[in-house]
């Protein structure tokens, strides 16, 4: 069990049971009170900004004119001065689109229109007033900036639309990582039973997977033991995706190759959602002639039944108009995975001959027919190295010799099935189908409790099964379940996120974070 409490620049951990919170929650109070910095050093991991220069036609500043930042599909908005140099700068806005507009006295208003905002970026929006009346507005649509000048940090970003368009079999949110330059899929993860959300693991900048950071809404996201995310998100909940593969701010710090962060979507006042599915199975698979020739003795199939059905839907609105919003989605995978090879068991001949030295020790276990894949030497004679050991006459072990946890091994062996009377390798078939089950959902809430405060929280949980028979039944072996699972497995994954800030002054205001998660496996096998 894992938990982690972050208030901005005091880190606090421990392991919390549920009546643990209220202590914490206490402490992440007394902290928001007690931490106060410069506007101009605030965090970012969760908010974006707005910056920019006010000035005439003519190029001169103009100071003191009111710029308000809105919001149009919360109808929120935030407003700020420009100071005696013409500069003003709007921070803490959610990764959204807005409206720029400035008013000035003896100018005609103008609004920008359509600034993209993501967590931690500041578009810089420069705005040129026009002499004439306040009753005349000028809109003008907002570029993309061709240069990001407000930091140095190497990085990609995927919008909702990316998230949401780009292909990802498996709906797999870190499979995204991949299209950031200088990333390599190492080809090989954590066993599935302790990553039942199957997020991958991904080098950055040629440096093990375990350096690269995940964060989840300005919160720490990541398994402190093997690196992997905690949670993979579902993708309907996902505004933006961030990958950050140098010279990202201090505040990332733990993070030593790169940092993968991702921002959860909010409400608005229209109410949205989607819905989707995605399904596919054993019928429009190619049968293996080899492992596959014959039908199931109960199925009557020739491939084990196996199926993908991952499906869910969002939903965000307003709670109340203009303040108070909420967004959730759920994800579900029902998912059979059939398995069908060729394994290699003792032969008929081996398998009777030791059971029957086994019960009378004055025969021999025959292992001549494997003489071509090498001699059988006794263990107890000779060196420790090996050398001088004594040789069983054509690979014949008396039956005085033999173990009885081999012995009861070998009766729990199934007997050859596929194949020449005699085959060494290769010679059983076997088939069985293994299930897996996920059920994940989200639930977010957004309140603009004033134009100086916002606050934020959302709860994410996850639970799996996994199951699958083994190969060679009670004796064990590899499994029919995903990748090559045997027995039982059960996971509960819990996240809980909670933020906001609060504008002091116009130099002066605060931020803070809470995050928690929790994750247990129960895994029982063979």
């Amino acid at each position: 069990m894992k938990s982690d409490v972050n208030i901005k620049t005091i880190s606090v951990s421990r392991s919390l049971g549920h009546k643990n919170i209220g202590l914490y929650l206490t402490i992440l109070m007394f902290a928001v009170c007690a931490i106060v910095g410069p506007q101009s050093a605030s965090a970012q991991a969760v908010y974006g900004s707005i910056f920019g220069t006010v000035t005439d036609a003519s190029g001169a500043v103009v100071p003191n004119t009111t710029v308000t930042v809105s919001n149009p599909a919360k109808g929120v908005s935030v407003s700020a001065q420009s100071d005696a140099s013409g500069e003003y700068r709007v921070q803490h806005l959610i990764p959204d689109t807005y409206n720029v507009t400035a008013e000035a006295t003896g100018f005609s208003k103008k609004t920008t229109e359509n600034v993209v905002v993501y967590a931690d970026t500041a578009p810089k929006v420069d705005i040129a007033l026009a002499i004439g009346s306040a009753s005349n507005t000028v809109t003008v649509s907002a570029e993309a900036p061709l240069l990001q000048t407000e930091h140095t940090d190497v990085n990609t970003i995927l919008n909702e639309r990316a998230v949401e368009t780009l292909p990802n079999l498996n709906r797999n949110f870190t499979a995204f990582e991949l299209l950031t330059p200088g990333t390599t899929y190492i080809g090989w993860g954590v066993d599935e039973s302790q990553n039942p959300q199957r997020s991958q693991q991904i080098e950055v900048d040629g440096q093990l997977p375990f350096a690269t950071g995940y964060e989840l809404d300005g919160t720490d996201n990541q398994d402190p033991v093997i690196g992997i995310a905690v949670i993979n998100p579902n993708l309907d909940a996902v505004s933006e995706m961030k990958v950050t593969s140098q010279n990202y701010d201090a505040e990332f710090g733990k993070a030593v190759a790169g940092l993968v962060t991702a921002q959860t979507k909010s409400g608005s006042n229209t109410l949205h959602g989607s819905g989707f599915e995605f399904y596919r199975s054993d019928g429009l698979q190619a049968r293996d002639p080899f492992s596959e020739s014959t039908r199931n003795s109960i199925t009557n199939k020739y491939i084990p039944t196996s199926s993908h059905n991952q499906f869910g839907g969002s939903l965000g609105g307003a709670i109340i108009k203009n303040k108070l919003f909420f967004f959730g989605d759920y994800q579900g995978l029902r998912e059979k995975s059939g398995v069908a090879g060729l394994f290699t068991v003792p032969t008929a001949a081996a398998r009777s001959s030791c059971l029957a030295a086994a019960a009378n020790p004055a025969l021999a276990c025959d292992l001549s027919e494997y003489l071509a894949q090498g001699q059988l030497y006794d263990p107890n004679s000779g060196t420790s190295s090996g050398l001088g050991r004594n040789v069983y006459p054509n690979n014949q072990i008396p039956g005085s010799l033999l173990s009885i946890p081999a012995i009861n091994l070998l009766n729990l062996i199934p007997a050859p099935n596929h194949g020449a009377a005699g085959l060494l390798t290769n010679n059983y078939a076997a088939s069985g189908t293994g299930s897996f089950h996920t059920n994940q959902f989200d639930v977010r809430v957004d309140d603009q409790f004033s134009e100086k405060m916002h606050l934020f929280g959302r709860y994410t949980f996850f639970n799996s099964s996994l199951d699958g028979g083994s190969v060679f039944g009670p004796a064990g072996g590899s499994g029919f379940g995903t990748n090559g699972f045997a027995g039982t497995d059960t996971s509960k994954d819990d996240s809980l996120t909670a933020g906001g800030d609060y504008t002091l002054s116009s130099k002066w205001l605060t931020d803070f974070r809470f995050g928690w998660f929790r994750f247990h496996f129960n895994e029982l096998q063979p």
